[in-house]
Order: C-alpha cells, then sequence, then structure tokens
C-alpha cells in the first residue's frame, strides 16, 4: 500500500541503513523530503498493520481454520 517512493525510502533506511542525506542523495530529494516520507511511510505501515497488531496474528499468516462444532 505504499507508494513506490515510500517504498524505496524505507527499504533504503531500514535495509541498507542509508542515513537521510544518503538516501536524499540517492533519490534526488532534499533531505526535508526524506523525512517527510518516511514519515508518511510509517505513519501508513501503523494504520495497515494495527489491525493486526491487535488481534495478535502476523500479517501475513494463513487464516485460521474455523472449528466444526
Amino acid at each position: 500500500s505504499l507508494s513506490d517512493q515510500q517504498r524505496l525510502a524505507v527499504l533504503l533506511s531500514k535495509f541498507e541503513e542509508m542515513s537521510y542525506v544518503d538516501i536524499a542523495k540517492t533519490m534526488n530529494l532534499s533531505v526535508q523530503a526524506i523525512k517527510s516520507l518516511l514519515w508518511r511511510a510509517r505513519e501508513n505501515l501503523r494504520v495497515i498493520l494495527e489491525p493486526y497488531l491487535q488481534e495478535g496474528r502476523h500479517p501475513l499468516a494463513e487464516p485460521e481454520p474455523e472449528a466444526d462444532e
């Protein structure tokens, strides 16, 4: 559900462990734009993942089969 830019910024930040400055250079954006982009991406992820956290299950897990009564 993230935009391409948000997804790339998150990947560079979390998985490549790049600084805001390095991400800004890579994406040809200002540092402030990267901070804003990452904030929006994290907020989007929080909203998307919150229901799964409340249920206590992994968002990619298979649904549990219904019990026969």
